[in-house]
């Protein structure tokens, strides 16, 4: 378990961003990478799966967007 996560890491962590840099415009990228590198940092440390990430950003989503 990693308790000190570096610049480096997050970057390598997202390296493959696929459909993010399809859909997005570089602003909005630029505008969510401190949401992103806390998920990343969570993910890393191991105290969440990326899936639960991801279930909670859809939860967010959908409570913004009844």
């Amino acid at each position: 378990m990693h308790n000190s996560i570096d610049q480096k890491q997050l970057d390598q962590f997202w390296s493959n961003p696929g459909i993010i840099d399809q859909e997005f415009d570089q602003e909005t990228i630029d505008n969510c990478k401190p949401i992103l590198d806390g998920i990343a940092q969570r993910v890393l440390k191991g105290e969440t799966t990326l899936e639960e990430e991801e279930l909670k950003l859809l939860a967010e989503w959908k409570k913004l967007n009844p």
